[in-house]
């Protein structure tokens, strides 16, 4: 059992326990005769990560905890901010903002994470055989490519991994601003 005393080692070894799982999902076929993968397993891990990274840089590059103020606010529900510091840190050129927030935010990740299911106009791959871009979009159907998300999710593990201007403050600190809720946080391991 390992008890965390900060969340930067706690998310960070979520965040790495995530992508070993999403691997393993993206390498192991669900039928043998087919080049696929466990697919909708992977899209909730990688918005999972996509999540957590982008708390990592919100409001300036620094960690913004959860606060009595978000809480009072109701401001929780706004996990966009999240994907659109993702995007501009990550994704920029690999697809246009508002198909990553329209399309995989709220078609993709919203439903798959919620709803289990994704739009009939939305597809995921295992991977895109022409480019390097993550998603396409052609005549209102969207296609989200698993591989080369997967990719760039891992750069930019490592890209928070090194740096420096990520802090998070300990959770026993009275100073942190952290609500009753989550004071308390222990992770067994």
């Amino acid at each position: 059992m390992a008890i965390y005393n900060d969340y930067i080692r706690f998310a960070l070894d979520t965040i790495e326990e995530n992508l070993i799982v999403i691997e393993h999902c993206l390498s192991t076929r669900k039928n043998k005769e087919v080049d696929n993968c466990y697919g909708m397993s992977a899209v909730i891990l990688m918005s999972s990560v996509i999540d957590t990274i982008g708390t990592f840089y919100r409001n300036n590059n620094t960690y913004k905890p959860i606060t009595q103020e978000d809480l009072d606010n109701n401001s929780l529900g706004r996990g966009k901010k999240h994907f659109k510091v993702y995007w501009e840190r990550f994704l920029e050129g690999r697809c246009e903002k508002d198909d990553f927030m329209i399309f995989f935010y709220e078609n993709i990740r919203c439903k798959s994470v919620h709803n289990g299911i994704i739009n009939r106009d939305t597809f995921i791959s295992k991977s895109n055989k022409q480019d390097s871009k993550i998603l396409v979009i052609e005549n209102k159907t969207a296609i989200i490519f698993l591989r080369e998300l997967f990719n760039v999710i891992k750069k930019s593990y490592e890209t928070l991994k090194q740096d420096s201007a990520v802090k998070m403050p300990v959770l026993n600190d009275p100073s942190a601003g952290f609500s009753p809720a989550i004071k308390n946080v222990k992770a067994e391991h």
